[in-house]
């Protein structure tokens, strides 16, 4: 394959890089040795979006002996981590956003383990500068956000509850676009075991993690069939709505090893490259 004349970017260089891309201006400055890179060098894109909502701090009571379980976005933290590292392992760009149902903030795609640190560090503490407010914006903003920062065409994975999402066909717009674009999407709606079965079984006050509703003290059989159905219907809607698009869909409960979700990713083939 050739290279491109179209300049990209520039990574340390390493033993066995051809001396014709040193960037010689860059060494006479700096004493160090950068390799210029060009387009078609980059190989793949990585861009991953995780939701860093209110509601996806939860997690759930263990039970049956189970350990104690990780919250929804610290299973969305560890998935991306670990996915975010095989891409640079293998000298792809990875990029980052992330949402707190107030803003957007990102962090530009690039590669080498500098950049792999910067990564750790965001996906720790996001630069956001807006607290989540009693109300979260529309998800389909945070989609508009994600569009934006994705400059170039790759694979991206988004991770969140898809509780701020008010129905299908209101991120269906934003989600159909970037897949016009020529990208790969695979969204991952990470779940607490609580929220799939709803195994409450004594009259207790309810509290929403996002929003500005009251709490209600429920009896959970009064209302366990209804929230059931309600949620399967979305998880429904979610699914064939992503089948339709082409977009690969995986329901991950966070009692599920992390290890193990990124094997699936493999025999779909949607990871970082074999």
């Amino acid at each position: 394959m050739g290279v491109s004349t179209e300049f990209h970017d520039r990574r340390a260089w390493e033993q066995g890089d051809e001396p014709k891309f040193i960037d010689w201006r860059l060494y006479a400055r700096t004493g160090k040795l950068f390799t210029r890179r060009f387009e078609e060098e980059t190989n793949t894109s990585f861009y991953f979006l995780n939701d860093f909502s209110p509601s996806m701090t939860y997690a759930g009571a263990p039970r049956d002996g189970e350990e104690n379980r990780l919250s929804k976005l610290e299973y969305a933290q560890c998935l991306t981590a670990i996915l975010t590292y095989i891409a640079l392992q293998q000298r792809d760009l990875a990029g980052l956003c992330a949402t707190n149902g107030a803003e957007t903030v990102s962090l530009r795609p690039s590669t080498g383990e500098s950049h792999w640190t910067e990564c750790v560090r965001f996906l720790e503490s996001p630069p956001f500068t807006a607290k989540p407010a009693s109300e979260t914006r529309p998800f389909e903003q945070t989609l508009n956000d994600l569009a934006a920062a994705v400059t170039r065409r790759g694979k991206i994975f988004i991770l969140s509850d898809f509780f701020d999402a008010q129905s299908w066909a209101s991120i269906a717009p934003q989600l159909k676009l970037l897949t016009a674009q020529g990208n790969e999407l695979v969204l991952f709606q990470i779940l607490d075991a609580d929220e799939l079965d709803f195994p409450f079984d004594s009259r207790s006050e309810f509290l929403p993690l996002e929003g500005s509703q009251r709490g209600l003290t429920l009896t959970p059989d009064a209302v366990r069939d209804a929230y059931l159905a309600q949620f399967q219907a979305w998880q429904n809607e979610l699914e064939t709505g992503c089948r339709t698009l082409g977009i690969e869909f995986h329901l991950v409960d966070t009692r599920q090893r992390i290890d193990e979700t990124v094997k699936l990713l493999w025999s779909e083939k949607s990871g970082p490259r074999n």
